[in-house]
């Protein structure tokens, strides 16, 4: 498995409509939301980037990931409300759920976490880092 820029954003999209739709799940009124087309189920992230698409069908796969996401989350409305863990080996056997309030800090985690691949990513093809490109931005202003 190799590393690439499209796995990544179609593993935080995969990883944000898991999360968003267990959220909703969740909830007093059992919201079911539907996942869209391709993120019915939780893809491995080997699959994800091998994943040869187009670049622009995966980004619309990719908003469509994040239209979903967005609405569904504007309409949470217990945050306390226990989640169900997956089943899993990083998940500890006493833990059972976890509150929504968990799952929505876990999203922007994983965002931040990823985000932070994708420049590591960027800087390896274009050489510059961080404090090379705020001058960069800042000499543009």
């Amino acid at each position: 498995m190799s590393l690439n820029l499209s796995g990544l954003a179609l593993h935080t999209a995969s990883v944000a409509v898991h999360w968003s739709t267990c959220t909703a799940a969740a909830q007093p009124e059992k919201q079911n939301p539907q996942p869209p087309h391709g993120f019915e189920r939780n893809p491995s992230l080997d699959e994800l980037v091998s994943d040869r698409r187009p670049l622009a069908e995966l980004l619309e796969d990719f908003d469509r990931a994040v239209s979903c996401t967005e609405s569904t989350v504007r309409g949470l409305v217990d945050l306390s409300a226990p989640v169900p863990v997956p089943d899993s080996p990083w998940v500890p056997e006493e833990v059972r759920a976890w509150e929504v309030r968990w799952c929505l800090a876990h999203l922007r985690t994983e965002n931040a976490r990823h985000a932070g691949h994708a420049d590591l990513l960027r800087e390896t093809l274009d050489g510059k880092d961080s404090l090379e490109l705020n001058d960069l931005a800042d000499a543009a202003e």
